[in-house]
This record gives structure tokens, C-alpha cells and sequence, in this order.
């Protein structure tokens, strides 16, 4: 099953959820496990499952665009990136969303002055903004205590940021002429 088409089913999954919450007069779906509960645990899983699909768009994207180079820095930035550095390449430490970015990855892979032909477009900055605010959630959730950590991002909230990654990831597929629908 293609990734995307992961994620859609883990979509209509808890869409299911949130129907038979409401159709049911009580809170508890078994014994000792409410419905609140299993959303929160749902929600956290579904970032993370966006966080896992984007990385692995990225390392393709990476992998598509070092392929057409012959610069041995770059092969190895893509194979910084693609071991478990993915995460560190985005800047979203930063409470305010606002101080996001992207740029430190746009520079190492070269692409920068074509990004920033995209930001003029409209809707770029909220849609790269939305891919990395789904990044900061995994962040937050894998570097914290995943159990307890409050995450104050809706599921809501959290497919939109996905559909809007995607549009970003798309974006810049077509800006740098990769094949849209080569990846995952």
C-alpha cells in the first residue's frame, strides 16, 4: 500500500472513531479505555505516522535531485540526510512558529534560489509552515515523554498541516522537476 494512501486510511480511521464516540451515549469504548483517551493516543500516532511518510518524500526528493549532480559534497549531504539527520535539518525549535524554516536545508542542497522563487507564490510559506509545524509535533513527541506529553494540536488541525505538507512537498517536486508521483 502507497504511503499516502496510508495515511488516508488512518484518516477515515478516526473519523470512524469520532462517529461511533458519537453515536454511543457513554464515554468508555472498553473497559477502562474512554474514547478521549484513544483519540489523544490516535492524534500522537497519526503525527508521527505524517513525520515518517514526509521524511521518506524528503529523502526521495534528496535522493532525485543529488542524482543529477556530480559534486561528492552533495552525495554526501544526501547521506547525512537520509541516516537519521532528517530532523535536525528544519529549524523548529522555536516556540513561534514564525521562526520556522527550511532555509538550512534549501542552502545544503543547493536549491535555495529556486525556494525562494516559490515563496512568492501564494500560499507557499503557510503550506511550508504547516510541513514543519507537523515536524515540531514529531519532534516534541519523540523528545518528550509520548505518553504524557499534551499535545494541543487537534487531529483537525493536524490533517490539515498534512494536506498542506503534501502541497508544499508537491510544490517543490514540480519547482525542481522531479516526477510528482515518483515518490511514495
Amino acid at each position: 500500500m502507497q504511503a499516502r494512501q496510508s495515511i488516508e486510511k488512518l484518516i477515515k480511521e478516526y473519523e470512524l472513531i469520532e462517529q461511533t464516540r458519537n453515536e454511543r451515549s457513554d464515554s468508555k469504548l472498553l473497559d477502562g479505555i474512554t474514547f478521549t483517551n484513544l483519540t489523544i493516543i490516535y492524534t500522537k500516532y497519526f503525527a508521527l505516522s505524517c513525520a515518517s511518510y514526509f521524511e521518506e518524500e524528503f529523502n526521495c526528493i534528496i535522493e532525485k535531485i543529488v542524482s543529477r549532480v556530480k559534486d561528492e559534497h552533495a552525495h554526501a549531504l544526501a547521506s547525512k540526510f537520509s541516516e537519521d539527520q532528517f530532523f535536525k535539518v528544519f529549524d523548529v525549535r522555536s516556540s513561534e512558529h514564525k521562526k520556522w524554516s527550511a532555509n538550512k536545508f534549501y542552502v545544503a542542497l543547493g536549491i535555495k534560489e529556486k525556494i525562494d522563487e516559490l515563496k512568492n507564490k501564494p500560499d507557499f510559506k503557510n503550506k511550508e509552515r504547516a510541513f514543519l509545524s507537523i515536524i515540531n509535533t514529531r519532534n516534541n513527541l519523540v523528545h518528550n515523554n509520548f505518553i504524557e506529553y499534551n499535545l494541543e494540536t487537534s487531529f483537525q488541525e493536524l490533517k490539515g498541516n498534512y494536506l498542506n505538507g503534501i502541497d508544499y512537498l508537491d510544490m517543490i517536486k514540480i519547482t525542481m522537476n522531479l516526477d510528482e508521483n515518483n515518490c511514495f
